[in-house]
């Protein structure tokens, strides 16, 4: 069982492979017109890990808080003079996909996938890999909702040639939550089959379909 919620919260971060270290970008083009006057930029990826970006203007190293305000969560970058007209700008820097509170609504809703009225505290251990995975299954769910929204708003500033990119990630997001869901769904069947089959919930995970992104027409 976990000690409490915290604990079992930081599982499923690394369960998840999300980390301060986990998903790093070396040397990724940014978004913005580099015209001589613009000083505003964005990464592709948002939830930056503070203090971790760089950016190199054709080439020159800027570093986080020298020359270069990062705004961490949308991923806005500020520079203090504005980059040369037709500069070549690319930074490198570490992200994450969740943020604590998404983490926590996605566990509090696997663990009602349990039980109606499972504490995090009462978990056996096991069903820690079942909660886990129906944790992850929810908060890629919600992942894949959230990146075709990032996605219009990322192209509304430009169109970039990241566009294959953007597009498969959303449906990689769609096709790891489908996997896990399954994944889940058969931990937490066969544990409660091993305990009687009585034992075993008598609801299903509503599982929403989420359609394949595919290029716009």
């Amino acid at each position: 069982m976990w000690p409490d919620f915290p604990t079992a919260l930081t599982e499923l971060r690394q369960f998840l492979n999300d980390g301060p270290t986990d998903r790093p970008v070396k040397s990724k083009q940014i978004i913005g017109p580099a015209n001589g006057v613009n000083t505003i930029f964005f990464t592709w990826e948002d939830r930056l890990i503070p203090g971790s970006v760089s950016v190199i203007v054709n080439d020159t190293l800027i570093v986080e808080g020298v020359g270069l305000t990062v705004e961490p969560a949308l991923g806005r970058l500020t520079f203090a003079t504005p980059p040369p007209p037709s500069a070549s700008l690319h930074a490198s820097y570490y992200f994450r996909y969740f943020d604590d509170s998404e983490l926590t609504s996605a566990l509090t809703a696997g663990l009602g996938q349990l039980s109606s009225a499972m504490l995090v505290t009462s978990v056996p251990n096991g069903l820690h890999q079942s909660a886990l995975s129906y944790g992850g299954y929810f908060a890629y769910y919600k992942q894949a909702m959230r990146w075709v929204q990032r996605m219009s708003d990322r192209f509304i500033l430009q169109d970039a040639p990241l566009d294959s990119e953007m597009l498969g990630r959303s449906n990689l997001f769609r096709q790891m939550a489908n996997d896990l869901y399954k994944n889940a769904r058969e931990m937490r069947d066969d544990y409660y089959a091993g305990q009687g089959r009585d034992k075993v919930p008598a609801w299903a995970v509503f599982k929403p379909h989420i359609p394949p992104i595919g290029p716009r027409r």
